[in-house]
């Protein structure tokens, strides 16, 4: 349609029309060249300074001018063994480069191909766009060189679209930039949610090939997507790092919506800025010490191995993880959604992520269901800091976090804390058996509850836990809880810590906060029990600070329990117990020390009239119990 500036390329009447260039073509600048047909090859040379070059194959290609320059290029209509490929060079310096092919059932034939180079670089302003679209079917390859650098500003924009994307082993894609990292788009935008990019269904990257969209004097790293709806696997080295000068690091991700393999490597650093951050983000996913690593090695002819899942299930391997903390790279873990395969969005860590090198780093992992681990597992570092956040039940209610027998997460002083992924999700802790959490500050969110077999929560500064909190120990095992500044529990329900005797030496609970120590049953009870004062115990002490214990409750249990404990404190002791129709307040074997006053109340009371509690209740029942004072009164 001349008048509307619209030129359309049919290669009807002449099916399996090609087009080959093995020559050398040249325009001047701002200017076009298109090669159409439903077979397109170049392996010469094509030259389009701050101009376009398309090289399309479908049914029909239209081309819409405007005042003699070409603005959009449309390709409709697929034909069988439709092909686009680039053995040779394309140069469109400021400018930009679409290989585009729309093929006919093509399965895992290669639609697009691109072994040779294509630049698109920016020399006085940021780099050019390069765009590889496969349409619906068949593979799309890339092992040469597709470039959208800058040496002068901010690195450009490269975007792979197809069925299938393969990335092979040598082949190099970079948006680099002086002022700042560029993008780099294959199967899809961030978390696949990008409207304007296809998503792929598998997405294969191998080895050695390469994806760098790092700044390289000024300015934050750039980002780099691998994204499918089906099946991504990630072997190869992508990098988003900050400037040499200044800036920090980039973003990385690395999806897929079922079956992600990922055991490449990410750099997402900077030198003179804040690390970057790395998005893994699958359905279920398992973190592996091995076995992720497999399938192919280096490029091979595209075929239906490479693009079948080297596992059953999503899977990252540790030191994939590991090395990105060390180099102060922030990772996330993140499961999404139920799929077809019953898939929920859990997240199993099976292998340690220890932190060894650099400065601070933080690990998420964000699970759509339920956290958990195996035994044996450690979690932390032992340089620099790693903050870790445990957040389960992003979509799910009433998820879980569960951690395997011994596992050990030890920060080296960075925070950790666990909660629902959501406010409007529940979620729960359990310690499977002699688990232990070490860190700076500890805060455990859980509406659920934590709870578990001779566990041990240490903050060296403020440890909180929010929810119900039950425990027990034996057999000479410690049950323990302790913050170098504030310990709190507040729980919405009861507070139970058992140390029993099963015969063979018994267990004891510990709790201590130097700055204080709160326990606080809104609704519930308190609890706080061994089997024999000689053998085991409750101490709890807070060296300098108070120690508030706090309950109320409306049914028949007796309101707070203290059973052989020993209490000691520099600045008080608070016992305040309220039911209606039990004890309020019942010790024996305590022993309460304090350098400040002592304060034991029962309350027998109707919380919702205001009236006494039943006739059968009663406030403070002490027997076989020390309380001691050194600076302060005593008041029952």
């Amino acid at each position: 349609d001349f008048m509307k500036g619209q030129y359309t390329l049919s290669g009807s009447g002449n099916p399996g029309a090609q087009v080959v260039n093995q020559g050398s073509l040249t325009t001047s600048k701002g200017g076009y060249i298109v090669l159409a047909g439903e077979r397109v090859s170049n392996s010469g040379t094509v030259t389009t300074p701050s101009g376009k070059t398309i090289l399309a194959a479908g049914k029909t290609v239209t081309l819409q001018l405007d005042n003699g320059g070409l603005t959009s290029v449309s390709v409709n209509g697929s034909v069988v063994n439709a092909l686009v490929e680039n053995q040779g060079l394309i140069s469109a310096t400021n400018g930009q480069v679409y290989l585009t092919a729309k093929g006919q059932d093509m399965l895992l034939n290669t639609v697009v191909n691109n072994s040779g180079t294509v630049e698109a670089k920016g020399l006085a302003n940021r780099g050019g766009e390069i765009v590889l679209n496969g349409g619906d079917s068949g593979v799309v390859s890339q092992s040469g060189h597709l470039l959208a650098d800058s040496q002068t500003g901010q690195g450009g924009k490269i975007t792979l679209e197809g069925q299938n994307i393969h990335l092979a082993g040598g082949s190099l894609t970079t948006a680099t930039g002086k002022t700042g990292g560029g993008e780099v788009y294959v199967g899809g935008g961030w978390q696949g949610q990008d409207s304007h990019i296809k998503n792929a269904s598998k997405v294969v990257m191998d080895k050695a090939a390469t994806v760098d969209v790092s700044a390289t004097e000024n300015g934050n790293g750039g980002t780099a997507v691998l994204w499918s709806d089906d099946y991504t696997n990630f072997r190869g080295t992508v990098l988003a790092k900050g400037g040499a000068k200044s800036g920090d690091g980039g973003r990385v991700e690395t999806s897929s919506h079922r079956n992600l393999q990922a055991s490449g490597a990410v750099d997402a650093s900077a030198r003179a800025g804040h690390g970057g951050e790395w998005l893994l983000d699958p359905t279920d996913v398992t973190i592996v010490g091995a076995g992720a690593d497999t399938g192919i090695d280096s490029a091979t002819a595209d075929g239906t191995d490479i693009f079948t899942p080297t596992a059953s299930g999503g899977q990252i391997l540790n030191s994939s993880i590991v090395n990105q903390l060390n180099a102060g790279t922030s990772v996330t873990v993140k499961t999404s959604g139920t799929d077809t395969d019953g898939e929920t969005g859990n997240i199993t860590v099976n292998a340690n992520i220890i932190k060894t090198a650099g400065t601070d780093a933080k690990l998420t992992l964000l699970a759509d269901n339920n956290i958990s681990t195996g035994d044996n597992v450690s979690i932390g570092a032992t340089t620099g800091k790693l903050n870790l956040d445990l957040l389960a039940g992003n979509t799910t209610n009433n998820a879980s976090i569960s951690l395997g027998k011994f596992i050990n997460i030890s920060l080296n002083g960075g925070d950790l804390l666990a909660d629902a992924g959501n406010s409007a999700s529940g979620v729960s802790l359990t310690f499977m058996n002699n688990g232990k959490i070490k860190g700076g500050n500890v805060t455990l969110n859980l509406s659920r509850g934590l709870g578990g077999y001779a566990y041990n929560v240490n903050a060296d500064n403020d440890l909180t836990i929010n929810g119900s909190v039950t425990g027990s120990t034996g057999w000479g095992a410690v049950l323990g809880f302790t913050a170098g500044g504030k310990l709190a529990m507040n729980s919405p329900g009861s507070i139970s810590l058992q140390a029993n005797d099963p015969g063979n030496g018994g267990g004891r609970v510990l709790i201590s906060g130097d700055k204080g120590v709160t326990l606080n049953a809104a609704a519930g009870t308190v609890t706080l029990n061994a089997a024999k004062a000689a053998t085991n115990g409750v101490n709890i002490t807070s060296g300098n600070g108070a120690v508030s214990i706090t309950n109320m409750v409306q049914d028949g249990s007796n309101g707070m329990t203290l059973t052989n404990a020993n209490i000691s404190s520099k600045d008080g002791i608070v016992l305040n117990g309220t039911t209606f129709w039990g004890q309020a307040v019942v010790m024996s074997g305590v022993n309460l020390t304090t350098g400040g006053d002592v304060d034991i109340t029962g309350l027998a009371k109707n919380l919702t009239t205001g009236g006494l509690g039943a006739a059968s209740s009663s406030g403070v029942q002490l027997s076989g119990s020390n309380i001691s004072s050194t600076g302060g009164n005593i008041t029952l």
